[in-house]
């Protein structure tokens, strides 16, 4: 296996600096995305959940008094009721389910996952661009150790599928780990779950990487990964070959390292974002908070 190095020099933007300019003039007004039920209190995700198809739709996975529902734009975001809300029939078949992670392939398929209570685990479904139907729910994790409580889907250039997700709670003593599982075809087998991060019993959190660009087998796995006293390193799992997986440290920190995303480009670079929360608080103030960026590596 061969081992990509990252040279790089970190820095930082204090974000309390940039909301002093405002919001950027080329952001359009806010709209309210249409509800199945107007009264419905309705939430989005931590995880992507939104899709653009081959003909510009927008596709917005959201939940609406803690049932899952979808609900489309073809007007770039203006209006929200074209394909109009709409249950997502693949999560009725589990309980006490999570948002919706997902993502779209060359061929215009749409991939999802969500995690459950009952029966606990992480499911699948798949949109079929051509019959136009949701394929049947497949469950991906094949044992849980306590319960999933993140997850994310992600595709890349090569029509592959990338799931990942934490079994565990950070806000309890139940331990989370780093999973992994893909698929080759388009969702219809899934290898077996894989651990990424180190069992330690330290908190290992919120993996989260984008493949939309990947062209290559160079592929990694960023989350944040607990210190002990509310501090976190941020941590990266990587491969060569698209299976193999070893482990790297990104950034290790005297502060909260938190909620790191990978992104791979169509020119073959990779990004690495999270955010730092400083230790240090002043009396009556929140701690500052910066993005951490660690300049593109060629994968």
């Amino acid at each position: 296996m061969k081992s990509t190095t990252i040279l790089a020099i970190s820095f930082s933007m204090v974000l309390s600096a940039l909301a002093q300019h405002g919001i950027d003039p080329r952001w359009a007004t806010p709209t309210a995305v249409a509800k199945f039920n107007a009264l419905a209190s309705a939430t989005g995700a931590v995880a992507n959940n939104m899709v653009v198809t081959n003909n510009g739709t927008v596709i917005l996975f959201y939940k609406e008094n803690n049932a899952n529902y979808d609900a489309g734009s073809s007007d770039n975001g203006k209006t929200w009721n074209a394909p109009a809300p709409t249950l997502f029939t693949p999560a009725t078949k589990t309980g006490g389910n999570s948002t919706i992670s997902a993502d779209l392939d060359l061929a215009g398929n749409i991939h999802t996952i969500w995690s459950a209570r009952t029966p606990s685990g992480l499911f699948y479904s798949r949109w079929g661009a051509l019959v136009q139907s949701w394929s049947d729910t497949l469950r991906l994790s094949q044992a849980v150790r306590y319960r999933v409580t993140f997850s994310q889907i992600t595709t890349d250039r090569k029509n592959r599928l990338h799931a990942m997700w934490m079994d565990g709670d950070t806000k309890s003593n139940l331990y989370s780990e780093v999973m992994y599982s893909r698929s080759t075809d388009g969702g219809r087998a899934w290898s077996a779950p894989v651990r990424l991060s180190k069992d330690d019993n330290m908190h290992s959190a919120f993996p989260m990487s984008d493949f939309s660009g990947a062209t290559s087998d160079t592929l990694g796995i960023a989350w944040r990964d607990s210190v002990g006293s509310n501090n976190w390193d941020i941590v990266m799992a990587y491969t060569s070959t698209a299976a193999q997986h070893g482990r790297s440290l990104c950034s290790s920190t005297a502060a909260a390292a938190r909620n790191p995303i990978r992104v791979s480009s169509l020119t073959r670079m990779a990004f690495s974002i999270w955010r730092i929360t400083s230790i240090r608080k002043a009396a009556g103030r929140k701690p500052p908070m910066s993005n951490m960026v660690i300049p593109p590596i060629t994968v």
